[in-house]
């Protein structure tokens, strides 16, 4: 139970934000640069000589503000009494989501990580080796962090994930750390999502690292999209599976159903408004996706051993109902053995390419796949 709950927490993260909200979007203050994003539609970034003002917009509430950021530089920078404001590059930072932990080793400053959440669900050795060594402080669940824990480390600022209408951060808020809010999850596509590497560059004085990675990357997922455009298969697609009698599956406005299309795939919740995940029933799944072509699914199997095809049909009398697996044309990814959730959001290229190799397994130019596999 508590692995469904962290695996919600990374991809509709259960947190939602309470402060520095205004109600509407401010203008920029005179003298300022407006840094160009091409994809990000929620977040702006202006330049000043001294700081940076970084405006997060609502996600859930058309109009308004989420959080307003002053990143301090250099000495000089005015005061803000309506900002958060924070003095970059930050040095020592409890980071609750294992993605933004990955995130700060892709930037070169995992050195930066000095107290995490949630240690048992992370699957990068440098992290547990970090902590091992004293390096890291592992402060609890990042449901119920350990505030004494906090406190000793006196981080910068501490990273956490908002959502709609779950009432705040908690005691969190109330012990004067600043709080990064990692609204990136909520941005419509994979490459507005990866395109806040460069404002998490900023927090960690890393900005020409992270448009070196956002240039990667945005070259590799055009490129992959332009070899799906020209393939002729477009099979429908089934994600994920039963969590605890719930069938978890992307929003249509999500950056996973968006990656799904981008491959080339028919999805059936496609024109759903939702950023976040679905929770539907065994059965309103079947109604929608029993003539599925093919059944893509994130797994969490401790042993760290593949599902079988045997097990999977065990496992539910829904699921051999449905097309995919009665055709054993299902792809599974355990997530137990994988970085998968750490490695997505920064680098949608590499998910990409493995949705557009499951489609055109002909394509042998492509490699395989490096995240899903199929199902014996």
């Amino acid at each position: 139970m508590k692995r469904i709950i962290y695996l919600i927490s990374i991809i509709v993260p259960f947190f939602i934000a309470s402060c520095n909200r205004q109600s509407s979007v401010r203008t920029n203050d005179e003298g300022g640069d407006t840094l160009h994003l091409e994809y990000a539609k929620n977040i702006i970034i202006v330049k000043y000589t001294t700081h940076y003002d970084v405006t997060m917009l609502n996600p859930w509430k058309q109009g308004e503000i989420l959080h307003r950021y002053r990143l301090v530089v250099a000495k000089g920078a005015p005061q803000a009494d309506d900002m958060t404001t924070l003095k970059v590059p930050l040095e020592n930072c409890l980071i609750s989501t294992s993605v933004h932990c990955e995130l700060a080793k892709m930037l070169g400053k995992e050195h930066c990580v000095g107290g995490i959440c949630d240690l048992q669900y992370m699957n990068s050795p440098w992290i547990k080796k970090r902590c091992s060594e004293n390096k890291a402080q592992d402060c609890g669940s990042s449901m119920t962090p350990n505030i004494e824990k906090i406190i000793t480390l006196s981080p910068d600022a501490i990273f956490l994930s908002p959502m709609n209408n779950t009432g705040g951060y908690g005691k969190v808020e109330s012990i004067g750390i600043p709080i990064i809010e990692l609204a990136d999850y909520m941005e419509h596509t994979a490459l507005g999502r990866a395109e806040w590497i460069k404002f998490y560059g900023i927090l960690f004085g890393a900005e020409k690292q992270a448009k070196k990675i956002f240039d990667t990357t945005e070259k590799q997922y055009k490129r992959l999209t332009e070899i799906a455009a020209k393939s002729t298969n477009h099979p429908t697609v089934l994600m994920d599976k039963i969590e605890n009698g719930v069938w978890y599956v992307p929003g249509g406005k999500s950056t996973m159903a968006q990656e799904l299309k981008d491959a080339g795939m028919k999805y059936a919740y496609s024109t759903n408004n939702e950023a976040g995940s679905l929770q539907l029933s065994p059965e309103k799944i079947l109604d929608n996706n029993a003539d599925a072509d093919i059944w893509v699914m994130r797994y969490y199997k401790a042993d760290k051993t593949p599902l079988t095809l045997d097990e999977l049909e065990k496992e539910n009398t829904v699921y051999p109902m449905i097309k995919a697996l009665k055709e054993k044309n299902v792809y599974g990814c355990n997530t137990a053995a994988s970085t998968f959730f750490e490695d997505i959001p920064f680098r949608p290229d590499l998910l990409l390419r493995d949705f557009i190799i499951i489609v055109n397994p002909d394509k042998k130019e492509l490699g395989k796949t490096k995240y899903f596999k199929k199902l014996n």
